[in-house]
């Protein structure tokens, strides 16, 4: 092994790739739902509070965008944008 690559930082991408391919994908829609469901109780709790009609409408837009975020993310393999940027590196 040369110095260069005793040296070269790794990026996250690369550390755990054979490992991931397991139980690696089922791990991030738990880890994405119980996020989300955090997200939502906090913000359930501060609706309830606070109870501003504006306030209801945006919260719902934003957590219906971070739904559909977080969804296209977990099923498109879970690493979103750090693989696009791996993929385009190596291709």
């Amino acid at each position: 092994m040369a110095a260069e690559d005793r040296l070269r930082p790794v990026s996250g991408g690369e550390l755990g790739d054979e490992k991931r391919k397991g139980a690696g994908p089922m791990m991030d829609r738990i880890f994405a739902a119980i996020s989300m469901l955090g997200v939502i109780a906090f913000l359930g709790v501060v609706l309830w509070f606070v109870r501003e009609p504006d306030l209801i409408i945006v919260t719902v837009l934003v957590i219906g965008i971070g739904i559909l975020y977080i969804w296209r993310d977990v099923s498109a393999g879970g690493q979103g944008a750090i693989a696009e940027r791996r993929d385009k590196r190596e291709g």
